[in-house]
């Protein structure tokens, strides 16, 4: 009997440690959400392709809404791709135009109410809206692409990072035409938190004869 007793005596103390210890690491809810790498092509004679893609990313909740969680909690996690995308006009007199906006979703704090301790993990907004693709390379052709990409909100003691840079602009065609237009607006993070904003590493060419490549590049730190 006293076996039985101090084995459930014991299960009842690792029990009890489990809960603290699943107390004291709660962890906010994830978003992800994906809405990138989308291909639009004019490859015919005078044709002409169109397309629009807008990516907004979902909100995380809180580790402990009502702030009672132990000081070592973890905020939500909001995780937003809308990047990657190609647009290419092929043909002869073809024109292809994209429009790419990725809007990053917000993190959950760690303990919106204040109760838990500042050591507790902010919520993270992770946005990715860059390395997009835009090419006129039939003769007289012309691509055109607009990419937005604006940076989440992240709690107290949270991290925002952004990222819209890494585009690629090309004329390649003989007398083609190439325009891309980026901009990188950086998020939101809280008291004691860092926002990170990269916008930069675009590359822009004109190769074809008689050929016109424009890039123009708008990046906007976060707060």
């Amino acid at each position: 009997m006293r076996v039985r007793a101090f084995l459930a005596s014991g299960l009842t103390a690792f029990t009890l440690l489990a809960a603290a210890s699943a107390s004291a690491q709660q962890v906010g809810g994830v978003s992800i959400t994906r809405g990138g790498h989308n291909y639009n092509a004019a490859t015919g004679f005078g044709s002409y392709a169109g397309q629009s893609v807008a990516t907004i990313g979902g909100s995380a909740g809180y580790a402990s809404p009502y702030g009672y969680a132990s000081p070592y909690g973890y905020g939500g996690r909001s995780i937003t791709h809308g990047g990657g995308n190609t647009n290419l006009a092929t043909g002869a007199y073809s024109q292809a135009q994209q429009s790419v906006t990725t809007v990053g979703g917000s993190a959950g704090y760690a303990s919106p109410y204040g109760y838990a301790s500042p050591y507790g993990y902010g919520g993270a907004s992770i946005t990715h809206g860059g390395g997009n693709y835009n090419a006129a390379a039939g003769f007289g052709s012309y691509a055109g692409q607009s990419v937005t990409t604006v940076g989440g909100d992240a709690g107290p003691y949270g991290h925002s990072l952004t990222s819209g840079g890494y585009n690629s602009n090309a004329a390649v065609g003989a007398y083609s035409q190439a325009h891309q237009d980026v901009t990188t607006i950086g998020g939101s993070a809280g008291y004691g938190g860092k926002s990170w904003t990269f916008g930069g590493g675009n590359h822009n060419a004109a190769l074809g004869y008689g050929s016109t490549a424009e890039q123009q590049v708008v990046t906007v730190g976060g707060q």
